[in-house]
């Protein structure tokens, strides 16, 4: 195709051969004539097309935020038809609380600027809430003005979904859904910062269940991993908001208790999360019954960075199983002991009856039913259908 002052020329090749076989065949140009006319409508007809089989949606907006144009793929995603949509404000897509980002993102592509994957929620004409990924581009006039703004919209949902999961499985654990040690060792050094700035305290609760390898081995590891999520269910009711809990692997939990004013309020807590643990479990058909070790560390007193205190905490544990199981130790209480005092739990513990050896695990003769009489925390309600993971904290 050639152009010239006043047509575009179509050149047709044809094959011409020759009789004398000296002479090799010749490539013939038809010419026909096109006018601008006719080659611009074609070629709005190919952007039409184009437009149309996007499957990104493509709305076309005035100066004013006003909808002029909707591609069928904006149909999808939003649910509005074009004859429902054009002529409306394009703020009817957004939630209430985003009218001021669109209106920003309108007055920046009316200064020319080339706003690419922004990404935000929208509203469907159902009501429900879709993420979307917008690319706003300035649309200039013949005479380079701005006009409105061209967006392209793409539906994120699917790619959330997966970056979601993702984390959850990065940054928690499989089983229980709490966070894992990575996710945990931030939160907690996140606690460390703001303790310093207002001189709050932080507390380490290191968990250990005890006898548990005995119900393992013995009921097998479907019922050990069921009593694993309804141990973690109730440890988060013990907690606060702000604190935080980590399954580290096996049968050990590890608590962090934020913005501590005195540290006695870890030993309440703990002394909370023996007696809630000492609550029979009912899973599948056994009524089970364990106990705990708890090692507390508290920051700064015990250790001022994270490797330090965890081991403090693991140190003040491995104290508690030896006093009996069922109690919780101080780190701080460690180093001051003498063998008269080396059988005493800490406070909180003997008060609710703790620090005596535990009685082996129990397991009750299997149960026909779930009672219906049992507490919140006792049975397989707490696990959906009884196979299905209890969900973790999201960040």
């Amino acid at each position: 195709m050639m152009f010239t002052d006043e047509n575009v020329i179509e050149l047709a090749p044809r094959h011409h051969e020759s009789n004398c076989p000296r002479e090799k065949s010749k490539i013939l140009a038809m010419v026909h004539p096109i006018s601008v006319h006719q080659w611009a409508e074609g070629a709005q007809q190919w952007l039409a097309m184009i437009v149309g089989s996007s499957s990104d949606a493509i709305i076309g907006k005035s100066s004013e935020g006003i909808i002029l144009s909707w591609n069928p793929a904006a149909k999808r995603l939003f649910g509005y038809s074009a004859a429902a949509a054009i002529g409306r404000p394009v703020s009817m897509l957004f939630p209430r609380d985003g009218t001021d980002e669109i209106r920003s993102l309108l007055q920046r592509s009316g200064r020319g600027e080339q706003i690419e994957c922004h990404e935000t929620e929208c509203i469907r004409q159902d009501g429900k809430r879709v993420g979307v990924s917008l690319s706003l581009s300035p649309i200039r006039d013949k005479t380079g003005a701005i006009v409105g703004t061209a967006t392209i919209a793409r539906d994120i949902t699917e790619r959330r979904r997966i970056e979601n999961r993702l984390h959850q499985l990065a940054f928690h654990d499989v089983l229980t859904g709490l966070p894992n040690r990575f996710l945990f060792r931030e939160r907690v050094c996140q606690a460390f910062a703001q303790a310093r700035r207002h001189d709050f305290q932080v507390a380490l609760l290191f968990i250990d269940l005890d006898r548990f390898k005995q119900i393992n081995d013995s009921l097998g590891h479907q019922i050990g991993d069921r009593l694993l999520q309804v141990t973690a269910s109730r440890l988060r009711r013990c907690l606060r908001e702000g604190d935080v809990i980590a399954r580290l692997g096996g049968d050990e939990f590890v608590v962090g208790l934020t913005a501590l004013t005195d540290s006695s309020d870890a030993t309440l807590i703990a002394g909370k999360i023996l007696e809630t643990l000492r609550e029979p479990f009912l899973v599948g058909s056994h009524e089970l019954n364990i106990s705990a070790s708890i090692g507390i560390g508290i920051y700064p007193a015990d250790g001022q960075d994270m490797e330090t205190l965890m081991q403090a905490a693991d140190t003040a544990m491995y104290q508690a199983k030896k006093q009996g199981r069922g109690n919780c130790q101080l780190a701080s209480a460690l180093g001051a002991m003498t063998p008269s005092s080396e059988s005493s739990p800490c406070h909180d513990c003997q008060s609710r009856g703790g620090g005596k050896a535990c009685e082996d695990f129990h397991v009750a003769a299997p149960l026909s039913r779930m009672d219906p009489d049992r507490d919140s925390f006792a049975g397989e309600r707490e696990f959906n259908d009884g196979n299905q993971p209890i969900p973790g904290n999201m960040p």
